[in-house]
């Protein structure tokens, strides 16, 4: 029995140390608003990527357009990384507008540049998530 004793109190004090780095992981990386922005533009992105692929013109000039507003807001908000260096906001707010451009094209674009102006989307979006994006995962 007391071998057991000592086995629960190890897996008890292994949980506390599980609990207080996720505590810990939770303050540093806080939600934001500008988080929850782009959780929001994770689905209308999914599908536009779909409908170029598909062709269909219609759908993913309506998503890039729903993409702009969604875009328009995440221009104002603050990216963790940059907390309040100017420079880094303006430097996230020049990336926020070459995406703004690209999605403004995309909104009026036909079919055969769709893309690649999608392929520009997503290097800008990957450019922007590694110089912009706290790595909280």
């Amino acid at each position: 029995m007391p071998g057991n004793w000592g086995y629960l109190i190890c897996c008890g004090l292994l949980s506390l140390g599980l609990l207080s780095s996720v505590q810990a992981h939770e303050a540093h990386c806080k939600d934001t608003e500008l988080g929850a922005t782009m959780a929001e533009m994770k689905k209308p992105y999914k599908a536009l990527r779909k409908s170029v692929r598909e062709g269909d013109e219609m759908r993913y000039q309506a998503l890039a357009k729903q993409l702009i507003e969604l875009s328009l807001t995440a221009r104002d908000q603050r990216p963790l990384l940059v907390n309040e260096e100017q420079r880094k906001m303006t430097n996230y707010q020049a990336q926020m507008d070459k995406l703004l451009g690209l999605l403004e094209q995309l909104s009026h674009s036909p079919a055969e540049s769709a893309s690649g102006l999608l392929e520009r989307i997503q290097k800008l979006r990957k450019q922007g998530h590694k110089r912009f994006r706290k790595d909280c995962d």
